[in-house]
């Protein structure tokens, strides 16, 4: 990150480390009638909330629509045994009485054995109970299923990621056209390499010519504009229209 010029933050901290100011901050709002415990866990109560100040001040006109609760993780908390501790269907929890975890994410790839492994080794101390309720595996994305991962990672780093990428038939051949470019660069590398495999490094003639030293004066120019352009805000578009050596 330091190469990159990416200033590191002043003060790096984690949620654990201010257990007790949370602790302070929900009992704080508890004291002002905008909270209540229930079963153990601790809500904000919104209709309370609503009676003293507007409540949705980003999407006023959303105030009714309760739809959203029962998507994504706003649906972890009106499912049945914790929809029956809450006064209303908008109050949102603060404090969760609760010694596992929702959600456990990872890829896809890891499902065996790295998975099954945490799997098996949290039943064992837990006496046959996961410390999770869901397992959320992400997919690796295509579309159509006609591209690979590979292809769309280069559709990233073709764009800059300060620009809107629309993914369109047009964008997507480009980062095709791009891999087969790539492939080809290193095919053409291996057949003109592969004769000096044969060879110790002893034997290999390390005296450079002409043509080697323009070579190796052209690939500096490269890596410094490479370096240069990565620390431009990491600039990804303009590294990969450098083509010198793929040309």
């Amino acid at each position: 990150m330091k190469n990159l010029h990416i200033i590191f933050p002043t003060v790096i901290t984690c949620v654990s480390q201010y257990v007790p100011q949370i602790i302070e901050f929900i009992e704080k709002i508890i004291k002002k009638g905008n909270a209540y415990e229930s079963n153990g866990s601790v809500y904000f109560d919104t209709s309370k909330y609503y009676q003293q100040d507007s409540y949705a001040k980003l999407e006023p006109d959303r105030i009714d629509d309760i739809a959203p609760l029962s998507e994504d993780e706003y649906a972890l908390k009106t499912v049945e045994n914790t929809g029956k501790e809450k006064k209303h269907k908008r109050d949102f929890v603060l404090w969760r009485k609760n010694s596992k975890f929702s959600i456990h994410t990872g890829n896809i790839d890891s499902k065996f054995l790295h998975y099954d492994h945490e799997i098996a080794q949290s039943k064992t101390y837990h006496n046959n109970e996961p410390w999770f309720y869901y397992f959320h595996h992400s997919c690796h994305l295509t579309i159509a299923g006609l591209y690979s991962s590979k292809q769309l990672r280069l559709l990233c780093v073709l764009h800059s990621w300060t620009s809107t990428l629309d993914y369109n038939d047009h964008e997507l051949q480009k980062a095709i056209n791009y891999e087969k470019m790539l492939d080809d660069f290193f095919l053409r590398m291996q057949t003109h390499l592969g004769p000096l495999q044969k060879f110790n490094d002893s034997n290999v003639d390390t005296k450079l010519d002409e043509h080697d030293i323009i070579l190796d004066k052209c690939f500096s120019v490269t890596k410094s504009q490479i370096y240069l352009a990565l620390c431009d805000s990491i600039d990804t578009s303009s590294v990969m229209e450098n083509r010198t050596f793929i040309n």
